[in-house]
């Protein structure tokens, strides 16, 4: 069976027969912990889809508006939640993760920052069924910070089977 058909298997038993995950991980004779994982992994590479249907969102006239404005090719809204503020962080960070899972391919070259709505999109991914050999490289410095750039490119290669470079400069200087 390969990877896809086991995610297919685990889904299909998962949403569409209501079967636990204790009960898929006899079926399909591995952990529950790893049904769980499998499930995640169906949702990232999109074989599993869930909507939320919420009529007060209608971001496609903003996104269109948008895309003509600043000539983008692109772009992905999201609903601010009320409530703390990482609620809304974790909305991007979801947003994102999804839809540069969509365009990452073997061999690409990805750029990193860091911050808090990195890291939460780097929380959101999932690792692909094979492995992608991508390159990430951060686009700025920063030694001290606890969210930087070259552990943002760490945990993303580690996640896509991707190599990380460093570079081991400052992100604010004197002069």
């Amino acid at each position: 069976m390969s990877d896809i058909d086991l995610l297919v298997r685990v889904s299909r038993l998962y949403y569409e027969l209501d079967e636990t995950q204790e009960r898929i991980s006899e079926l399909v004779g591995t952990t529950r912990p790893q049904v769980s994982r499998l499930l995640k992994e169906a949702r990232a590479e999109g074989i599993v889809e869930v909507r939320i249907i919420d009529p007060s969102h209608e971001p496609r006239e903003i996104a269109e508006r948008l895309m003509r404005r600043f000539q983008l090719k692109h772009a992905v809204l999201c609903p601010r939640l009320a409530g703390p503020e990482d609620l809304t962080r974790r909305m991007i960070g979801k947003a994102a993760a999804k839809y540069l899972r969509s365009l990452l391919r073997t061999g690409f070259v990805v750029g990193v920052g860091g911050g808090d709505t990195l890291a939460a999109m780097i929380d959101y991914m999932a690792a692909p069924a094979s492995p992608l050999r991508i390159t990430i490289a951060p686009l700025i410095g920063g030694i001290a910070l606890a969210l930087q750039a070259n552990e943002m490119a760490r945990r993303l290669a580690h996640l896509t089977g991707g190599v990380a470079h460093e570079l081991h400069a400052l992100g604010l200087v004197a002069d």
